[in-house]
């Protein structure tokens, strides 16, 4: 209803399916992710909020390297899939916010690994951002 009403059209459903939820480790995690999710594209779609067709990241949170984008990126379903991650510089304030420390500085790496632009280029696969409809 936020979202509806601050004009937001796109929503995060984080719910990740087969291979790409292996990588979260606690099963309790999984599980509650999953409750959190049951219903989310159904109550989406009554407010004609729109969010991808697949999810990935949240298993790799914290160890997005090339080599787990690259496992992404080729096991990547048909439609729209969002990859979690958040690239950027390590600072004081990114530090102050996380729990744990930042892992930017290795998810930036991995974006923009030259292997990791090979990959999108031999899957076929179509970049695109939120803002286009």
């Amino acid at each position: 209803e936020v979202a509806v009403e601050a004009g937001v059209q796109w929503v995060r459903l984080p719910l990740e399916r087969g291979t790409r939820a292996a990588g979260i480790r606690s099963a309790a995690k999984r599980g509650l992710i999953r409750w959190l999710c049951r219903g989310g594209r159904r109550t989406l779609q009554s407010r004609n909020l729109r969010t991808t067709d697949h999810f990935a990241g949240i298993g790799q949170t914290g160890v997005l390297n090339s080599a787990a984008l690259g496992f992404i990126l080729q096991n990547v379903e048909v439609g729209s899939t969002e990859v979690m991650c958040h690239p950027g510089y390590t600072d004081a304030e990114a530090a102050a916010y996380s729990r744990r420390p930042p892992h930017r500085e290795g998810e930036l790496r991995a974006l923009t690994d030259p292997a990791t632009r090979a990959i999108v280029e031999a899957e076929g696969i179509e970049l695109i951002s939120f803002r286009e409809p």
